[in-house]
């Protein structure tokens, strides 16, 4: 099992624990590493908190959700050439 996923890559990235991010969410832990291993999807409004919460982080950040979709990013917040 894959538990590289784009959005534990970006949590990791943003330096944030599943603990902190749970508790800005108003989620358990437990749900964060849910979400991220992919065994459940995220509510409508549980989504839209996701998405601004990384919103915000990104406009701090020199990448993209693209960038982070794609895993073409490293943890010192550079680019990596884009698999073909």
């Amino acid at each position: 099992m894959n538990h590289d996923t784009p959005l534990r890559r970006f949590r990791s990235y943003l330096g944030v624990s599943q603990e902190t991010l749970a508790e800005s969410l108003g989620v358990t832990r437990g749900h964060i590493s849910h979400l991220e291993l992919g065994f459940s999807l995220p509510g409508p409004n549980l989504l839209i908190d996701l998405v601004d919460v990384y919103r915000v982080q990104l406009l701090r950040c020199d990448i993209t959700l693209e960038d982070i979709l794609r895993g073409t990013f490293r943890h010192d917040g550079r680019r990596t050439k884009k698999a073909a």
